[in-house]
């Protein structure tokens, strides 16, 4: 069956805001017969390790969003070739009905078409704005830390351990735990939730951090795993290295784990189990990739930290690792190429800058709170809104008591976080 396609507003305002002809591919949500679309990855010229970006340039999003079809918009008649869009079409593995999103020069319209057996069938899609997706979709933030030991210092030993991890936790040798909740999943059962139990059912809002209004969540999973070999450490956020001088010397490297899943509010917690293990897989893609491609470095003890970020214009998180020891101006090559990868204008706009990755827990500081506020029009009154992401800071906030004298610089903390996500020259 032909599943009925929806589009989240942001993206497809992204797409009727560009100007010249671009290419890409489409990533989205499968559900209940619906394919949402929600992100997109730009065809872009590599000029670092094109190999490396390519690989991982879709483990980057969260796990439940997957590469689900492509895009051509500002084209020519001349410039479609049907028969190769076909076959690039039948890369997509999580859907037999992969999505292409056509617009060209001469009507300057959004046409939505579906692969159905080798031919392209157009469709009408709908629209999802973004308070509906957080009314129906919820974030969950993986977290733990795995201690991968290794015989001697090499980079090919590392790939194998690392090749040997992968396999593990696809053969879904893993645990995960729901914080504060009594939901544990393995691949042999679940805990005494009902088999009829739904994510809503454990999953209030009110045990958890909200981010951002339009991206409820995440709640925190603990991982655990099925093997006495590896051990569980619990609240690390760095990668450190312990060396061994015991008989059959070893070292042993602890790799922090942190990455995020969504999934649908109403989905049974039975059914959840394989979508955290590809959260699982996508983490140890992302490592894989930053410890080959840091191989030089980081055996002289360079930390990492795997960050998350929600670029208000994309509407979706995304995961990236820098090396901790990075300075933004270090980092300027791999900010510019996420700017490319995601198309996001203007490229001075500090978006993956260390400020502005999302910091998640029970402290965290709210943002764009406007967001999904009712207001009733006033006669001869006029909204005037802000354009990108603050943060909101409040009296007694981190515990700090500023009652009665602390509206001020509460308001200047406001107003410079603006600048941190939004004005390129602007320093911590």
């Amino acid at each position: 069956m032909i599943p009925s396609i929806i589009i989240m507003q942001p993206a497809l305002q992204r797409l009727n805001e560009l100007n010249d002809e671009q290419t890409g591919e489409l990533f989205g949500i499968i559900y209940d017969g619906n394919l949402l679309i929600i992100g997109m990855n730009f065809d872009i010229n590599l000029s670092i390790q094109e190999e490396e970006w390519h690989k991982i340039r879709r483990s980057i999003y969260p796990s439940g969003i997957d590469w689900c079809g492509l895009f051509h918009v500002n084209h020519t008649e001349a410039a479609f070739n049907n028969e190769s869009l076909v076959e690039k079409l039948k890369e997509v593995v999580v859907s037999n009905n992969p999505v292409y999103i056509d617009k060209n020069e001469s009507d300057n319209e959004i046409k939505v078409f579906v692969l159905h057996n080798d031919n392209l069938i157009s469709t009408q899609y709908q629209i999802m704005e973004e308070e509906e997706f957080a009314t129906e979709f919820v974030y969950f933030n993986l977290r733990s830390v795995y201690d991968l030991n290794i015989c001697e210092m090499s980079e090919s030993c590392i790939v194998q351990n690392l090749d040997i991890l992968r396999k593990r936790i696809g053969d879904g040798q893993c645990i995960f735990h729901v914080k504060d909740t009594e939901v544990f999943l393995s691949a042999e059962t679940s805990s005494v939730v009902p088999n009829d139990a739904s994510l809503k059912d454990y999953c209030k809002q009110d045990l958890c951090t909200v981010q951002n209004a339009l991206a409820p969540g995440p709640f925190f999973v603990d991982v655990l795993f099925c093997s006495t070999t590896s051990e569980l450490t619990r609240d690390k956020s760095n990668f450190t290295i312990r060396h061994y001088t015991e008989p059959g010397q070893r070292y042993s490297y602890s790799l922090p784990i942190d990455f995020l899943c969504v999934t649908r509010k109403n989905r049974l917690i039975m059914d959840c189990f394989g979508s955290f293990i590809d959260a699982m897989c996508r983490w140890c893609d992302l490592v894989r990739h930053y410890l080959v491609s840091h191989y030089t470095v980081w055996v002289n003890f360079a930390f990492f930290k795997i960050c998350h970020f929600y670029p208000k214009k994309m509407a979706h998180y995304m995961s990236y690792i820098y090396t901790s020891s990075a300075t933004d101006d270090g980092l300027a090559e791999k900010r510019k190429y996420l700017h490319e990868l995601f198309h996001l204008t203007p490229p001075t706009c500090p978006l993956f800058r260390w400020g502005n990755a999302v910091i998640f827990g029970q402290k965290s500081i709210l943002l764009n709170v406007h967001n999904g506020l009712k207001h009733e029009p006033v006669k001869g009154g006029r909204i005037t809104l802000v354009k990108g992401m603050y943060d909101y800071y409040h009296y007694m906030q981190s515990n700090f008591n500023d009652n009665g004298w602390g509206c001020a610089y509460r308001s200047l903390q406001t107003i410079f976080s603006w600048f941190k996500t939004w004005v390129s020259e602007f320093k911590d």
